[in-house]
Protein backbone atom coordinates (compact mmCIF):
# COMPACT_ATOMS: atom_id res chain seq x y z
CA UNK A 1 0.00 0.00 0.00
CA UNK A 2 2.78 2.47 0.93
CA UNK A 3 4.03 1.98 -2.53
CA UNK A 4 1.13 2.90 -4.69
CA UNK A 5 0.93 6.06 -1.84
CA UNK A 6 4.57 7.18 -3.39
CA UNK A 7 4.25 6.58 -6.70
CA UNK A 8 0.49 8.06 -6.82
CA UNK A 9 -0.10 11.26 -9.65
CA UNK A 10 -0.49 14.46 -7.82
CA UNK A 11 -4.24 15.18 -7.87
CA UNK A 12 -5.30 18.24 -9.91
CA UNK A 13 -6.57 20.48 -6.88
CA UNK A 14 -3.16 20.38 -5.47
CA UNK A 15 0.04 22.30 -5.62
CA UNK A 16 2.86 22.25 -4.37
CA UNK A 17 4.47 24.82 -2.39
CA UNK A 18 8.51 25.41 -1.79
CA UNK A 19 8.80 22.80 1.26
CA UNK A 20 7.76 20.23 -0.73
CA UNK A 21 4.81 19.96 1.01
CA UNK A 22 1.35 19.72 -0.98
CA UNK A 23 -1.18 22.71 -0.01
CA UNK A 24 -5.03 21.22 -0.99
CA UNK A 25 -6.45 24.60 1.01
CA UNK A 26 -6.74 27.13 -1.86
CA UNK A 27 -9.88 26.65 -4.71
CA UNK A 28 -8.55 26.66 -8.26
CA UNK A 29 -10.09 27.01 -11.51
CA UNK A 30 -11.03 23.04 -11.59
CA UNK A 31 -12.97 23.46 -7.94
CA UNK A 32 -16.44 22.32 -7.53
CA UNK A 33 -18.82 25.18 -7.58
CA UNK A 34 -22.11 25.14 -6.09
CA UNK A 35 -25.24 26.42 -6.85
CA UNK A 36 -25.03 29.43 -4.41
CA UNK A 37 -21.77 30.03 -6.82
CA UNK A 38 -18.86 29.62 -3.82
CA UNK A 39 -16.19 27.42 -4.54
CA UNK A 40 -15.16 24.49 -2.91
CA UNK A 41 -12.25 22.49 -1.87
CA UNK A 42 -11.49 19.62 -3.39
CA UNK A 43 -9.71 17.21 -0.52
CA UNK A 44 -12.50 18.87 2.10
CA UNK A 45 -15.06 17.70 -0.11
CA UNK A 46 -13.49 14.36 -0.70
CA UNK A 47 -12.62 14.27 3.21
CA UNK A 48 -16.60 14.26 4.02
CA UNK A 49 -17.05 12.09 1.50
CA UNK A 50 -15.28 8.99 3.13
CA UNK A 51 -16.78 10.11 6.55
CA UNK A 52 -20.14 9.53 5.32
CA UNK A 53 -19.32 6.47 3.64
CA UNK A 54 -18.20 5.21 6.37
CA UNK A 55 -21.07 5.93 8.21
CA UNK A 56 -23.53 4.72 5.59
CA UNK A 57 -21.90 1.19 5.66
CA UNK A 58 -23.27 0.72 9.40
CA UNK A 59 -19.65 -1.05 10.13
CA UNK A 60 -16.29 -1.43 8.87
CA UNK A 61 -15.51 -2.29 5.16
CA UNK A 62 -12.52 -3.06 2.98
CA UNK A 63 -10.65 -0.15 1.51
CA UNK A 64 -11.28 -1.73 -2.06
CA UNK A 65 -15.28 -1.09 -1.59
CA UNK A 66 -14.79 2.05 0.20
CA UNK A 67 -12.88 3.06 -2.99
CA UNK A 68 -15.48 1.91 -5.41
CA UNK A 69 -18.44 3.18 -3.61
CA UNK A 70 -16.77 6.73 -3.73
CA UNK A 71 -15.82 6.62 -7.64
CA UNK A 72 -11.82 7.30 -5.99
CA UNK A 73 -8.61 5.52 -7.01
CA UNK A 74 -7.63 3.57 -3.54
CA UNK A 75 -4.52 5.36 -3.26
CA UNK A 76 -6.17 8.61 -2.77
CA UNK A 77 -8.46 7.24 -0.10
CA UNK A 78 -5.73 5.70 1.92
CA UNK A 79 -4.41 9.30 1.96
CA UNK A 80 -7.98 10.76 3.37
CA UNK A 81 -8.59 7.66 5.84
CA UNK A 82 -4.58 8.17 7.33
CA UNK A 83 -5.57 11.52 7.85
CA UNK A 84 -8.61 10.72 9.35
CA UNK A 85 -7.22 7.57 11.53
CA UNK A 86 -4.75 10.40 12.87
CA UNK A 87 -7.46 12.86 13.98
CA UNK A 88 -9.62 9.85 15.56
CA UNK A 89 -12.59 10.38 12.85
CA UNK A 90 -11.81 6.68 11.67
CA UNK A 91 -10.08 3.45 12.44
CA UNK A 92 -8.85 0.80 11.41
CA UNK A 93 -9.46 -2.79 12.50
CA UNK A 94 -6.43 -4.36 13.69
CA UNK A 95 -7.36 -7.92 12.58
CA UNK A 96 -9.47 -7.47 9.45
CA UNK A 97 -7.86 -4.46 8.23
CA UNK A 98 -11.36 -3.36 7.44
CA UNK A 99 -12.23 0.92 8.27
CA UNK A 100 -15.32 2.04 10.44
CA UNK A 101 -15.84 5.12 11.87
CA UNK A 102 -13.71 6.19 14.87
CA UNK A 103 -14.41 7.99 18.48
CA UNK A 104 -14.43 11.52 17.87
CA UNK A 105 -16.86 11.07 15.60
CA UNK A 106 -18.81 9.50 18.01
CA UNK A 107 -18.00 12.00 20.36
CA UNK A 108 -18.94 15.07 18.51
CA UNK A 109 -22.57 13.35 17.83
CA UNK A 110 -23.15 12.95 21.76
CA UNK A 111 -21.68 16.33 22.03
CA UNK A 112 -24.20 17.75 20.21
CA UNK A 113 -26.80 15.51 21.64
CA UNK A 114 -26.06 16.64 25.05
CA UNK A 115 -26.33 20.14 23.57
CA UNK A 116 -29.75 19.94 22.23
CA UNK A 117 -30.94 18.28 25.61
CA UNK A 118 -29.37 20.82 27.62
CA UNK A 119 -31.53 23.57 25.44
CA UNK A 120 -34.28 21.84 26.25
CA UNK A 121 -33.43 21.98 30.31
CA UNK A 122 -33.05 25.43 30.21
CA UNK A 123 -35.65 26.99 27.87
CA UNK A 124 -38.39 27.43 29.94
CA UNK A 125 -35.41 29.14 32.68
CA UNK A 126 -34.38 31.40 29.86
CA UNK A 127 -37.62 32.65 29.14
CA UNK A 128 -38.83 33.19 32.55
CA UNK A 129 -35.39 34.87 33.34
CA UNK A 130 -35.37 37.28 30.56
CA UNK A 131 -39.04 38.50 31.37
CA UNK A 132 -38.35 38.84 35.43
CA UNK A 133 -35.32 41.18 34.48
CA UNK A 134 -36.42 42.40 31.04
CA UNK A 135 -32.59 42.09 29.16
CA UNK A 136 -31.40 39.12 27.26
CA UNK A 137 -31.07 35.94 28.84
CA UNK A 138 -28.47 33.84 27.23
CA UNK A 139 -27.30 29.78 27.37
CA UNK A 140 -23.40 29.60 26.64
CA UNK A 141 -20.93 26.15 26.98
CA UNK A 142 -17.50 25.90 26.21
CA UNK A 143 -15.41 25.22 23.25
CA UNK A 144 -11.55 24.92 23.68
CA UNK A 145 -10.58 27.91 24.87
CA UNK A 146 -13.91 30.25 23.63
CA UNK A 147 -17.84 30.85 24.65
CA UNK A 148 -20.65 29.30 22.40
CA UNK A 149 -23.96 30.42 22.88
CA UNK A 150 -26.34 27.87 22.54
CA UNK A 151 -29.75 29.43 23.07
CA UNK A 152 -30.90 33.59 24.14
CA UNK A 153 -34.31 34.64 25.00
CA UNK A 154 -33.99 38.25 23.45
CA UNK A 155 -35.33 41.01 25.71
CA UNK A 156 -38.57 42.64 24.73
CA UNK A 157 -36.88 46.24 24.93
CA UNK A 158 -36.60 48.55 21.58
CA UNK A 159 -32.34 48.08 21.84
CA UNK A 160 -30.98 44.81 22.15
CA UNK A 161 -27.63 42.74 22.53
CA UNK A 162 -26.50 41.51 19.25
CA UNK A 163 -24.74 38.49 20.09
CA UNK A 164 -26.76 35.34 18.15
CA UNK A 165 -27.22 31.47 18.72
CA UNK A 166 -23.64 29.88 17.28
CA UNK A 167 -21.62 32.84 17.68
CA UNK A 168 -18.41 32.27 19.71
CA UNK A 169 -15.89 34.59 21.97
CA UNK A 170 -13.16 35.09 24.34
CA UNK A 171 -13.67 33.18 27.53
CA UNK A 172 -11.11 36.28 29.36
CA UNK A 173 -13.49 38.78 28.45
CA UNK A 174 -16.91 37.55 28.75
CA UNK A 175 -19.05 37.00 31.91
CA UNK A 176 -19.79 33.70 31.21
CA UNK A 177 -16.34 32.31 29.68
CA UNK A 178 -14.60 33.73 32.92
CA UNK A 179 -16.95 30.90 35.07
CA UNK A 180 -15.80 28.40 33.14
CA UNK A 181 -11.93 29.12 33.75
CA UNK A 182 -12.61 30.19 37.31
CA UNK A 183 -14.25 26.56 38.30
CA UNK A 184 -11.87 24.16 35.88
CA UNK A 185 -11.19 21.16 38.20
CA UNK A 186 -7.65 22.27 38.40
CA UNK A 187 -7.67 25.48 38.42
CA UNK A 188 -4.13 26.54 38.60
CA UNK A 189 -3.05 24.25 35.80
CA UNK A 190 -5.79 24.76 33.68
CA UNK A 191 -5.44 28.50 33.99
CA UNK A 192 -1.41 28.21 33.32
CA UNK A 193 -2.31 26.10 30.52
CA UNK A 194 -4.80 28.57 29.24
CA UNK A 195 -2.76 31.60 29.63
CA UNK A 196 0.34 30.04 27.61
CA UNK A 197 -2.24 29.11 24.58
CA UNK A 198 -4.36 32.07 24.77
CA UNK A 199 -3.15 36.33 24.21
CA UNK A 200 -5.48 38.71 26.44
CA UNK A 201 -6.09 40.96 23.75
CA UNK A 202 -7.45 44.04 24.64
CA UNK A 203 -11.15 44.59 23.11
CA UNK A 204 -12.03 47.12 25.14
CA UNK A 205 -10.25 49.70 27.75
CA UNK A 206 -11.84 47.65 30.32
CA UNK A 207 -10.94 43.80 28.90
CA UNK A 208 -8.37 42.36 31.60
CA UNK A 209 -5.00 41.96 29.76
CA UNK A 210 -2.46 40.82 32.37
CA UNK A 211 -2.63 37.09 33.62
CA UNK A 212 -2.21 38.41 37.42
CA UNK A 213 -5.77 40.54 36.36
CA UNK A 214 -7.28 37.67 34.94
CA UNK A 215 -6.32 35.13 37.96
CA UNK A 216 -7.32 37.67 40.76
CA UNK A 217 -10.82 38.21 38.87
CA UNK A 218 -11.32 34.53 38.97
CA UNK A 219 -10.65 34.39 42.65
CA UNK A 220 -12.99 37.48 43.19
CA UNK A 221 -15.77 34.91 40.63
CA UNK A 222 -14.91 31.91 43.13
CA UNK A 223 -15.70 33.39 46.51
CA UNK A 224 -18.67 35.76 44.99
CA UNK A 225 -20.38 32.64 42.87
CA UNK A 226 -21.47 34.60 39.91
CA UNK A 227 -19.45 36.33 36.92
CA UNK A 228 -19.33 40.05 35.84
CA UNK A 229 -18.11 41.55 31.99
CA UNK A 230 -18.25 45.26 32.88
CA UNK A 231 -17.99 46.28 29.34
CA UNK A 232 -14.84 43.95 28.95
CA UNK A 233 -15.41 42.44 25.72
CA UNK A 234 -17.80 45.13 23.89
CA UNK A 235 -18.18 48.94 24.97
CA UNK A 236 -21.62 49.73 26.27
CA UNK A 237 -22.61 46.31 27.40
CA UNK A 238 -22.15 44.62 30.95
CA UNK A 239 -23.01 41.07 31.75
CA UNK A 240 -24.30 39.24 34.80
CA UNK A 241 -23.75 35.11 34.71
CA UNK A 242 -23.90 32.25 36.57
CA UNK A 243 -22.89 28.49 36.47
CA UNK A 244 -24.54 25.44 35.75
CA UNK A 245 -23.07 22.61 37.47
CA UNK A 246 -24.10 18.71 36.56
CA UNK A 247 -24.34 15.84 38.62
CA UNK A 248 -20.34 15.37 38.70
CA UNK A 249 -19.91 19.32 39.97
CA UNK A 250 -18.52 20.32 36.97
CA UNK A 251 -19.55 23.43 35.28
CA UNK A 252 -21.24 21.96 32.25
CA UNK A 253 -23.02 25.69 31.28
CA UNK A 254 -23.38 29.20 32.00
CA UNK A 255 -26.85 31.37 32.36
CA UNK A 256 -26.13 35.22 31.79
CA UNK A 257 -28.20 38.31 31.23
CA UNK A 258 -26.60 41.11 29.22
CA UNK A 259 -28.03 44.49 28.56
CA UNK A 260 -27.12 48.30 27.67
CA UNK A 261 -24.58 49.49 30.11
CA UNK A 262 -27.07 52.48 30.92
CA UNK A 263 -29.92 49.89 31.87
CA UNK A 264 -27.60 47.68 33.62
CA UNK A 265 -26.08 49.47 36.32
CA UNK A 266 -28.66 52.03 36.52
CA UNK A 267 -30.92 49.45 38.40
CA UNK A 268 -30.07 47.30 41.71
CA UNK A 269 -27.99 44.69 40.65
CA UNK A 270 -29.27 42.74 42.41
CA UNK A 271 -32.29 42.63 41.30
CA UNK A 272 -30.12 41.26 38.23
CA UNK A 273 -27.63 39.18 39.98
CA UNK A 274 -30.37 37.25 42.28
CA UNK A 275 -32.59 36.31 39.33
CA UNK A 276 -29.70 34.48 37.50
CA UNK A 277 -28.41 32.73 40.20
CA UNK A 278 -31.60 31.25 40.77
CA UNK A 279 -32.10 30.16 37.47
CA UNK A 280 -28.17 28.57 37.48
CA UNK A 281 -28.98 27.21 40.52
CA UNK A 282 -32.28 25.51 39.18
CA UNK A 283 -30.94 24.63 36.36
CA UNK A 284 -28.02 22.68 38.23
CA UNK A 285 -30.39 20.40 40.19
CA UNK A 286 -32.66 19.53 37.88
CA UNK A 287 -28.75 18.54 36.01
CA UNK A 288 -28.32 16.56 39.21
CA UNK A 289 -26.35 18.88 41.36
CA UNK A 290 -26.39 18.77 44.91
CA UNK A 291 -24.01 21.14 46.75
CA UNK A 292 -23.50 18.97 50.18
Amino acid sequence: MASNLAGSPRNPGERTVKNGRKDNLSPDPGSPTTQSGRQTVQSVERTFDVLEALAAARQPIPISELSQRLGLHISTVHRLLGTLIERGYARQDAASGRYGVGPRLVELAGGLNEQVDLRQETRPFLEQLAAQVGETANLSVRSGNNLVYIDQVQSARLVRMFTRVGSSAPLYCTGSGKLFLAYSPNFEQDLNRYLLETTLEAHTPATLTTPQQLRDELRRIQQRGYSFDNEEMEEGVVCVAAPVFDGEKQVVAAISVSGPTGRMLSRDTGRIIEPVRQSAATISRTLGYREF
